[in-house]
Parts: structure tokens; C-alpha cells; sequence
């Protein structure tokens, strides 16, 4: 009886957990690539460039282990280009939210802009709170709350939780002082700090069940508020709400899908400009640009700026060709104890030079049918020797 072929599966999408991961694989560019965003959430924002001389080397694969491990410090959020080619800051902005509007896996209705709103006001009020200007019997053990458990502390949706029913009640008043001191804290402009404290403050006060909620916050902001409105307005949005998420966690914005940019380079440098805008305005975010060399090479490098070139390449990482031993990891990863048969029946003269990961999966998916099927070998053979001529 056969037995499935283990190294079926050559493509990754980002979003989807990670299979048949060998850590090993691309260790010196996971190494770097955490340093970097580990840099770029301590308010050093940044464009990081991630390469590979072609596809297959295994990019989408790295952002995706990176992203499960980083995921309580870092938001990743992938940016699809509108067909293959182009983004603007509307299009990113709904990609945040929908990303935020993710259910937290420990409960049903809550989800992560739950979580950051009540981390967002928590911070905001701890100031308050320090100074006087917000009235408590405890200071020090209401100033411990807010900085160690913001969640519990601003669940609107808990009785017992008297800071967040006393905000609620007052917050009319209490909102514009919060504005000011999100806007001091974050760098976002006054302006978009009151936008996004009272959309936050709106959404955390509504029951989680109630299945409204989400749409319409994308009524509130896409429908009423951006429509008809400049392309300006947009990034202004988009600025404050990343602006405000880096107070708590690190937005981490994912361009990996830019096969088709290969024949637009003005779309390839808009995108380029408007990356490297995000990364100066918002310095607490961090956008991931993921490109093969030839895409590079033919749509990006040759229209950039130097100033923008140089951003972009200050921090960027290539992906390497695979040694031996890491080809045999590869594998072992997925064939377990035939590995030894799936390597002996690889046609290493024809593998080609330099090997890389979806390559090694291609001949040990062939190599794979031949041990299954050794009828297919065989025929293989007879058709090879019958091509020969007497």
C-alpha cells in the first residue's frame, strides 16, 4: 500500500501556520531578522529588506516562524497588493483592522483590538493618575493595575472593574485628556489621537457579543469617514492608529506576494516610497518588504532615489543557499525513517547548482514516487533505453 507523499506540499502562504519546519534552515537570517525587529520596536522603525536570489529559498516560510514566535510582542499583518501591484493607505489601514478584529484564542468573542484598546487606555491614563489629576484612594495599587494588568483592569464588561466604569462614566471629560497624553506618548498628531481614543473606546464599550460591533467600526471609519475624503486623510489615519499600536506592541507590515511588480516599476517604487513614509512617520512600526533579486533588480533598484535606496538597504537580509547537512535536514524533517531510501533515489547530477529548499522538495517528491512506485522507474528506464540509438 502507498503511503502519501510527505513532500507534496512546496508552497507556503503567510497567515497559515508553518509546516514541516527545519529551524536550521536560514538560522543566520532568522537571527538577524529577529534583531532587527526586536531594534525596530524600541521606537527605531524601519524598512526591512528580505531577499533571495530566487523563489523558493524559503522567505515566506521564515516570516511565517518568525511571526509565531514574536507573536506577543510583534502584530503581523500581511498586505496583499491590489492586483499583484499596488496599495494605498486605505487598503493597508483595512488590512490592520481586520487583522485586530481577530477572536483571541482563548475566548469566543474577544478579540485583539479588544486588548489593545484597553492597553491603550490604561497607558494613557497612567499618567493621569501619577500626577493627581485623576483622583484614587490608592494611587501606588491603581497605578499597578493599569501597568500590569490593563486587560482585567478595563474589561468595561466586568462589574468589578471600577476604573473602567468610572472612565466610562466619565469620559466625556476624561477623553480629551486621554487624546493628549496617547498623542504626547506615541508621536501621533493630536488629532488622530482623539479620532482613535474615542473609535477605541467606542468598540471596547460594546458588548463583545454583540456581532454589530465590527461592522460598524468599518462603517464608522471606511464608509463614513474616508469616503469622499483625500488619499491624505487616509494616511493619516493609518499613521495614528499605527502610531497608537506601537505604544503596546509592534506593528509589523508584510509585503511578501511582489511576483507581480516584475513588470511595473512605477508601481514598484510607489510602493518602495510609501513603505519607507510609514516607517518614518510611525517609528515604532516596521514594514517587511520580501522580493527576489530578479524583481529587485529589474523593477526596484533601477527607479529608487538614492536616499530612499539607501533606507531601504540599511537593514536587509539574503537568504543563502542550502549546505549538505541542511539538505539532509530538509528530508529527514518529512520522510522520518526512509530518508536514507528518499536520498538515494535523488538524481543528484541533474539537482542543479546552488540547491535550495523548494528545489530539495521537488526531487525528493520524485525521488519519493519512484520508492511508491517502482513501476514508474522501471517504465522510466525502458524509455531511456529504447531512445538510444543501435
Amino acid at each position: 500500500m502507498s503511503v502519501s507523499d510527505p513532500f507534496s506540499r512546496r508552497f507556503e502562504v503567510f497567515g497559515r501556520d508553518p509546516q514541516d519546519l527545519v529551524i536550521s534552515i536560514n538560522q543566520s537570517a532568522r537571527d538577524l531578522l529577529k534583531a532587527y525587529l526586536h531594534e525596530g520596536s524600541q521606537g527605531e522603525g524601519r524598512v526591512i529588506l528580505l531577499q533571495a536570489p530566487r523563489a523558493g529559498y524559503g522567505k515566506t516560510t521564515l516570516l511565517q516562524s518568525i511571526a509565531a514566535d514574536l507573536g506577543e510582542s510583534h502584530r503581523f499583518v500581511r498586505i496583499q497588493l491590489t492586483n499583484g501591484r499596488t496599495t494605498d493607505a486605505a487598503h493597508v489601514l483595512e488590512y490592520v483592522l481586520q487583522s485586530l478584529c481577530e477572536v483571541v484564542s482563548e475566548s469566543s468573542t474577544l478579540t485583539q483590538l479588544d486588548l489593545l484598546a484597553r492597553e491603550v487606555l490604561a497607558l494613557g491614563l497612567e499618567p493621569l493618575v501619577e500626577s493627581g489629576e485623576v483622583p484614587c484612594q490608592d494611587r501606588e495599587s491603581a497605578l499597578e493595575s493599569l501597568r500590569d494588568n490593563p486587560a482585567q483592569t478595563f474589561d468595561f464588561h466586568y462589574d468589578g472593574a471600577v476604573t473602567a466604569h468610572w472612565t466610562k462614566t466619565n469620559f466625556e471629560v476624561l477623553g480629551p485628556r486621554l487624546a493628549a497624553e496617547l498623542a504626547r506618548i506615541s508621536g501621533a498628531s493630536l488629532r488622530e489621537a482623539s479620532y482613535w481614543v474615542e473609535l477605541l473606546f467606542r468598540f471596547a464599550t460594546t458588548p463583545p457579543d454583540n456581532v454589530e460591533r465590527a461592522r460598524l467600526l468599518f462603517e464608522t471609519i471606511f464608509r463614513n469617514d474616508l469616503q469622499n475624503q483625500s488619499s491624505s486623510t487616509a494616511e493619516e489615519r493609518l499613521h495614528g492608529l499605527l502610531s497608537l499600536m506601537s505604544t503596546v506592541v509592534c506593528p509589523v507590515l508584510i509585503v511578501d506576494d511582489t511576483e507581480g511588480l516584475s513588470t511595473s516599476p512605477q508601481d514598484a517604487l510607489a510602493l518602495a516610497s510609501f513603505l519607507s513614509n510609514i516607517s518614518q512617520s510611525c517609528p515604532g512600526a516596521i514594514a517587511i518588504l520580501s522580493v527576489n533579486d530578479d524583481i529587485w533588480a529589474s523593477s526596484f533598484l533601477p527607479n529608487l532615489p538614492g536616499g530612499l535606496a539607501d533606507r531601504l538597504m540599511a537593514y536587509r537580509i539574503t537568504l543563502e543557499a542550502l549546505t549538505a547537512e541542511e539538505v539532509e535536514a530538509i528530508i529527514s524533517a518529512r520522510a522520518g525513517e526512509r530518508a536514507a531510501e528518499v536520498f538515494g533515489k535523488i538524481d543528484w547530477s541533474s539537482s542543479g547548482d546552488p540547491l535550495y529548499p523548494r528545489r530539495i522538495v521537488e526531487l525528493a517528491s520524485s525521488a519519493w514516487a519512484k520508492l511508491e512506485h517502482p513501476m514508474l522507474e522501471a517504465k522510466g528506464v525502458k524509455e531511456v533505453e529504447n531512445s538510444v540509438p543501435d
